[in-house]
């Protein structure tokens, strides 16, 4: 069974690897803070630090194996075309949860540098922000739209840095009372340079990479924008 961890969005020395799994190039490449009007300079041992310092106001929580982190949010908490971070979480693994099983010693994620005290237990943790963007410029859709609002869609996705093997995450969309429910499986997204659109997404169009509300979802799980809508987010390690 999962565990829930609530959180509610506005409305408005390294040690080795004990396995032989390889981390990926962005480890060593830095990229860009994803964050409207941040021009820092991120590399993956410093991508939690950065959040926690310079981007305390966003929800943070950190989950281990099986559990969740849930939001609830309305359409209207989106700016239109400009990608947001709607909380942050740091993955502890899978369980059991000890330290010798943490993503860093498993060797699929960088050791987290200079976080403050308090959250020092989570140096062997793997950040991952949880992205979302309210849109018309997916697929080309919408441009040149003079009722451009019908053509907006909600997309979302797992942005991280440092991983090694393909990580998975699932992302559970419904509306309160849970009558209609979506559930899709996607790939952690890599930060890169490459993409300022949508970040770490190399090709928007795939759903692999993210989940995808049209207008008419929108709609029906909001009850036509009179109740906020759940989003719930899970991690899934290699085993």
């Amino acid at each position: 069974m999962q565990r829930l961890k609530h959180a509610q969005t506005s409305t408005n020395s390294k040690k080795k690897s004990t396995t032989s799994l390889m981390k990926s190039n962005s480890a060593a490449t830095p990229a860009q803070c994803p964050m409207p009007d941040c021009d820092q300079s991120l590399m993956a041992s410093n991508f939690l630090q950065h959040y926690l310092r310079d981007h305390s106001n966003l929800i943070f929580i950190a989950i281990e194996d099986r559990e969740t982190m849930l939001f609830h949010f309305e359409e209207s908490a989106f700016p239109l075309n400009t990608p947001y971070c709607l909380g942050v979480l740091a993955y502890g693994g899978r369980a059991p949860c000890r330290s010798e099983n943490r993503p860093v010693m498993r060797g699929y994620a960088v050791e987290n540098q200079f976080l403050p005290q308090r959250h020092n237990s989570l140096k062997y943790h793997l950040p991952v922000l949880v992205m979302g963007c309210r849109t018309s410029r997916l697929d080309g859709q919408g441009q040149g739209d003079h009722d451009e609002e019908k053509n907006v869609s909600i997309v979302f996705w797992l942005l991280t840095m440092g991983t090694g093997p393909q990580l998975l995450g699932y992302l559970s969309i419904s509306d309160l009372l849970l009558r209609h429910q979506r559930r899709t499986m996607v790939k952690l997204c890599e930060l890169t340079n490459s993409s300022s659109e949508f970040p770490g997404i190399l090709c928007p169009g795939k759903e692999w990479n993210m989940l995808q509300l049209n207008r008419s979802e929108i709609d029906l799980l909001s009850h036509d924008g009179t109740s906020l809508i759940k989003l719930e987010v899970m991690i899934d390690g290699p085993r």
